[in-house]
């Protein structure tokens, strides 16, 4: 996929040859643009996908980060050399590199295979990774490290900035204390989430803008006491199957083809994960599907075997940033008194409001 030059780009290129400052970079998070001379563009391309745009479960014909390629000698130059993320690379005789280098602290960079950053090259808020090599020899043999060390840097980079935009809302820690002490239970969410709970199955879902365009949803359930026998992952596919039946606007099917099964170092010892894809099944009146996190954790003092059934809906959107906000919430789970409340004692969030712990308000309603 390629950047189109739209009207406001074409002003900032006139901004550009009018003598003005910096203006500042384009682009959405999750996009970088790399640029390699058209003699080494060839022999890099495929390791330059697979390395800095895999694509992962669940995800199954989209990479993590959208990534273009640029040619710096092309008649595009002066306009693709503005977005926000770029990697260069090439040696130190190239014009680009030699102008990125002049940015850095050093001035100079190291020696060749080398990975340098600079900021602000060309456009303001700009992030540039230079992939320093000697034309002289093996570029792909000194390419493909460098790719894998640039990869972690990406990813903590597209994680942090995600975590940024997740919560710009807030963190609602009134409704993680609350749910705490009322159940047992915690998550840490954004307060743009909404919620409603039938029996022992709470639901949270914040499905801003519009619910045909984006939905994320986070289920809580549990059975106790905990099953004396592991249960399979066929077994856990269908209690998500079933909660969806009782719980959900319409049904969810699992794609049981292509499911990966995993244990999860966060959450616990005892917590495990299944990672998937769900659709609505034939007849729905509302025929969809996307990828979905189905996590286990183990409570031995409470006695119960939790169950989080995290999936999203974002038809003809990026999902990688949107999947790792599920994550992010499911990474925040906890556990709290060994003797919760019972949850026959609480009937509704309207219920938990006015229990709630120093009587605060901990979430907008949307019961069913």
């Amino acid at each position: 996929m390629r950047f189109v030059a739209g009207p406001i780009l074409l002003v900032l290129v006139g901004l550009m040859t009018t003598g003005c400052e910096k203006v500042i970079a384009y682009g959405l998070p999750n996009e970088v643009a790399v640029v390699a001379s058209p003699d080494l563009l060839p022999i890099l391309q495929d390791s330059i996908l697979a390395i800095l745009a895999p694509v992962v479960p669940p995800l199954r014909n989209e990479g993590t980060l959208r990534v273009t390629f640029e040619n710096p000698d092309g008649p595009n130059w002066t306009l693709r050399r503005l977005a926000g993320q770029e990697v260069l690379i090439g040696s130190r005789n190239d014009h680009f590199i030699a102008q990125a280098l002049g940015e850095t602290r050093s001035g100079e960079g190291g020696t060749p295979p080398a990975l340098i950053s600079a900021d602000d090259v060309w456009a303001r808020n700009q992030e540039v990774d230079i992939l320093l090599v000697d034309p002289l020899e093996d570029v792909l043999s000194q390419a493909v490290p460098l790719l894998q060390e640039l990869r972690v840097q990406l990813d903590k980079r597209f994680r942090k900035g995600m975590g940024e935009r997740m919560f710009v809302s807030g963190t609602d820690e009134a409704l993680r204390d609350s749910l705490l002490e009322n159940f047992g239970f915690g998550l840490v969410l954004p307060k743009v989430y909404d919620g409603i709970s039938r029996d022992s199955i709470f639901i949270f879902r914040n499905d801003n803008p519009d619910p045909g365009e984006l939905i994320r949803q986070v289920a809580v359930t549990w059975v106790s006491p905990i099953p004396t026998v592991d249960m399979e992952v066929d077994s856990l596919l269908g209690w998500k199957e079933r909660i969806s039946e009782t719980s959900y606007s319409y049904p969810q099917s699992v794609h049981r083809e292509g499911v990966l099964a995993r244990i999860k170092s966060a959450g616990g010892p005892d917590a495990s994960e299944i990672v998937g894809t769900w659709f609505n099944p034939p007849g729905s009146p509302w025929p969809a599907g996307g990828p979905f996190f189905l996590r286990t954790v183990r409570c031995p003092s409470q006695d119960r075997l939790y169950l989080l059934d995290a999936w999203l809906y974002a038809p003809e959107k990026d999902k990688w940033e949107y999947l790792l906000q599920l994550e992010t919430i499911l990474e925040s789970f906890q556990w709290g008194p060994d003797s919760p409340r019972s949850v026959a004692s609480v009937q509704s969030f309207d219920d938990l409001q006015r229990r709630g712990p120093r009587g605060a308000s901990v979430l907008t309603l949307n019961q069913p």
